[in-house]
């Protein structure tokens, strides 16, 4: 495992195999914050309650992070914080 050079365009490939919480936007690495705070959380569990909510009896989910997206058209690698998609 290693770390990017955050000046170089990288790939797909490389961000398997950097150390820690890096996303990867048009070749570009950023490096990730740590640990996401007590209000963000508070908000992301209301926002999930709610998506959940208006989402139910319908043909998608709503999932919560920590997870990896991976945006191959765009060529992003990114871990949002929450995602809504069609079943």
């Amino acid at each position: 495992m290693s770390n990017p050079d955050e000046k170089k365009i990288h790939t797909y490939q490389d961000w398997l195999t950097w150390d820690g919480t890096w996303e990867l936007i048009d070749g570009k690495a950023y490096n990730m914050s740590p640990a996401r705070t007590s209000l963000h959380q508070f908000i992301v569990g209301e926002l999930h309650f709610a998506l959940r909510t208006f989402f139910q009896n319908r043909s998608c989910f709503v999932f919560v992070a920590p997870f990896d997206v991976f945006l191959a058209k765009v060529k992003r690698m990114t871990r949002p914080t929450m995602l809504h998609s069609p079943i």
